[in-house]
């Protein structure tokens, strides 16, 4: 296993060795499944299939890209029953591939509803569309097709998993004992120090941008 030793070390021997199996472990952590911004968009085709643009997938340390459009077959529909089918970017660990199929959904007598993607003994999906297919349905239409690639439950964008340092509770804690310092100090000051130190004090302004605090004198 890759985090027997941790990753990467040189081999001695053949003692260190490692596949693509430990190579997406090590990436995996870095980012957040999904799609890419823009990738893999689903548009209605002719009769009952959905064609899905280009566009490339990351699961779990893993990604394909899809160079051209991909059509896809919406198995025929039933006479009496509506279901939702999920379109779904697949990692298939026993088939060692990344793929675009369609999941058909179940009937449920006349109220359909989607089922959730499979995600486990191998199997990792993103469901990237849902199709509503109408009872006795001959094609599909663009009102058919739900886009869920930015819902992070079923899909999302790829993005780091890596949060920004979060510097309000830094700040407030720095804040709190320089309080705690200035109020055991003033009293050792004379009147005219620690009215001057003070009106200093309050001419500074907090500056807080994307994670970054910079402190600066306000404007007079």
């Amino acid at each position: 296993m890759s985090n027997r030793y941790g990753l990467f070390w040189n081999s001695s021997s053949g003692d260190r060795t490692y596949d693509a199996d430990a190579f997406a472990e090590w990436l995996k952590p870095f980012f957040k499944n999904g799609v890419f911004v823009s990738s893999l968009p689903i548009t209605a085709g002719s009769g009952m299939t959905v064609s899905v643009g280009s566009g490339t997938a990351y699961i779990n340390g893993k990604l394909r890209t899809f160079d051209t459009d991909t059509l896809l077959n919406i198995p025929t529909a039933n006479g009496s029953y509506p279901r939702i089918d999920n379109i779904v970017v697949e990692r298939n660990d026993t088939d060692r591939e990344i793929t675009l199929k369609v999941v058909q959904g179940a009937y449920s007598g006349t109220t359909a509803s989607a089922s959730d993607p499979t995600r486990a003994n191998g199997v990792y999906q993103l469901v990237i569309a849902r199709v509503a297919v109408e009872a006795g349905a001959t094609g599909i239409t663009a009102s058919n097709i739900t886009d869920c690639r930015a819902d992070t439950n079923l899909c999302g964008y790829v993005a780091s998993a890596i949060d920004n340092p979060d510097f309000e509770e830094w700040y407030n804690l720095n804040q709190s004992k320089f309080e705690e310092w200035f109020d055991n100090v003033k009293d050792q000051l004379s009147t005219d120090a620690a009215g001057n130190l003070q009106n200093e004090i309050n001419n500074l302004s907090i500056w807080k941008m994307d994670g970054e605090m910079l402190i600066a004198p306000t404007a007079t």
